[in-house]
């Protein structure tokens, strides 16, 4: 469990990092944070199933954010893309 906290703490601290440095880039991708929440749903589904003792391939937690977080980012590309072609 600490380790599992402290890789939580690390990888917040650096999203948070990242998002301050990019903050005018990362809000043009307007479903970006739904997709940030969507995986940490599944990442926490994953851990409560895990503690049940019901096995997860340990790729399939990986796989998963990666999808969640392309895909959301893919809606905002194509949203964003889609505003930039449409007259004011």
């Amino acid at each position: 469990m600490p380790l599992i906290f402290i890789g939580n703490g690390l990888g917040a601290i650096v999203v948070r990092q990242l998002t301050v440095g990019n903050i005018d880039r990362i809000k043009s991708y307007v479903y970006l944070k739904n997709g940030a929440m969507y995986s940490i749903l599944f990442l926490g589904l994953f851990m409560i199933l895990k503690a049940f003792d019901i096995e997860i391939p340990e790729w399939l937690s990986s796989f998963t954010t990666f999808a969640v977080v392309g895909i959301f980012f893919l809606k905002s590309r194509k949203k964003l893309a889609a505003d930039r072609m449409s007259p004011k």
